[in-house]
């Protein structure tokens, strides 16, 4: 038996019943209930413990697996359960779903609880499956992305260098930073910013550039 379990491992495989995860996310960590079954545990919200939640969800017949939309933490866990059945759902429908059911308390067990049976009971439809070619353009599309990201940057790094020593302004800029004992690519990164945003100022302008006054 799994001591992170609240229900033995015998006990949920002997269970054919289709079941419903809720899984309440976090910056750190990912709290999972599984309804009916009624087991919990707790990962960490990282690709490892992702992988460790794949692997144990794999003991169950999994009907859906709903969380809630967060600003960036649900992310990766989106993806690595690409595979999956997921619903996400809406933090305020969720919340609604605790008032009606009486629900006062508020802990990430019993949030996780409470999207497990709010996905149970209104039964939402689920993301369908990535198939083999889509999982495949997903990866090639990614790929592309930060080709483009290198392209990008090693484009600017140049001119970036280049006006960090001979632009008055910018290179004021890199100075005041080295000696805030910033790291000189954070550095040469923010005069890299600074030259495209002054760029497409001049060029919004239709002007040419002068240097600031002193």
């Amino acid at each position: 038996m799994d001591p992170d379990d609240k229900h033995g491992t015998a006990e949920k495989m002997s269970d054919n019943l289709p079941q419903t995860i809720g899984i309440d996310i976090s910056k750190a960590s990912l709290d999972c209930h599984v309804h009916p079954a009624g087991a919990e545990r707790q990962f960490a919200n990282t690709a490892k413990g992702h992988k460790a939640l794949i692997a144990w969800l794999r003991q169950w017949p999994v009907e859906r697996i709903a969380y809630e939309a967060t600003a960036t933490y649900h992310r990766a866990l989106e993806a690595a359960l690409a595979d999956w059945p997921c619903v996400k759902l809406n933090p305020e429908r969720a919340r609604r779903f605790a008032q009606a059911t009486g629900t006062l308390a508020k802990t990430d067990r019993i949030d996780a609880m409470l999207l497990a049976r709010m996905a149970a009971t209104l039964q939402p439809p689920v993301r369908p499956a990535r198939s083999a070619q889509q999982a495949q353009m997903a990866e090639l599309i990614n790929a592309r992305d930060g080709l483009v990201r290198d392209r990008t940057a090693l484009a600017l790094y140049m001119p970036a260098l280049v006006a960090a020593r001979y632009n008055p302004d910018l290179k004021a800029k890199y100075q005041q930073l080295v000696t805030a004992r910033k790291p000189a690519k954070i550095a040469i990164t923010a005069v890299m910013r600074k030259l495209v945003v002054t760029a497409n100022a001049l060029l919004k302008a239709d002007r040419c550039w002068t240097q600031s006054p002193a």
